[in-house]
Formats: structure tokens, sequence, C-alpha cells
């Protein structure tokens, strides 16, 4: 039986949690904004893109949606790394 260290299910944990998360603005842009934008007017259409965009310049907004990139690449290269290790053993 193979122990797995806290530190790599905290990671698996975290990196599942951040995918969900961007998922979930996936799901509410195009469940709840895309219909929303399409029922504006020609008039207000502009203004509501250009504060979605402002939105998406954030710091915050953007420390949210890509801290899950850098974190699964973590993920992944230390359950390769273990791979071929054990391939390695005799």
């Amino acid at each position: 039986m193979k122990v797995v260290s806290a530190a790599a299910i905290g990671l698996q944990i975290l990196a599942t949690g951040l995918l969900g998360l961007m998922a979930g603005f996936f799901l509410a842009v195009s469940a709840d904004l895309t219909p929303a934008m399409l029922a504006l007017d020609a008039q207000n259409h502009p203004s509501a893109r250009q504060a979605m965009q402002r939105v998406g310049k954030q710091f915050p907004f953007a420390m949210v949606y890509y801290a899950e990139v850098p974190e699964r690449f973590v993920v992944s290269t230390r359950a390769q790394t273990r791979v071929l290790l054990e391939n390695q053993r005799p």
C-alpha cells in the first residue's frame, strides 16, 4: 500500500477546488450572462460589455481565476515524478 503525503492530498484538493471555481465562471457566463447580454438593447450593450471587461482585468479576479493553472502543473509534475521514480526501482 502506498502512502500519499498530506501535501500531495492538499495540492490535489486545492487543484480540484480551483478547477471547480473556473468551471463555475464558465457556467455563469454561459447560463446567465450570455442570455442577459442578448436581451440588452444596442444602447446598453457596449456599457455592459465594458463593465465585464473591467472586472476581468482586475487583479483579484485574475488571481482567483488563473491560480488554478500553475497549481495544476505542480500536481501533475509531482505525480509524474513519483511514477518515474517507482519505475526505476528494481
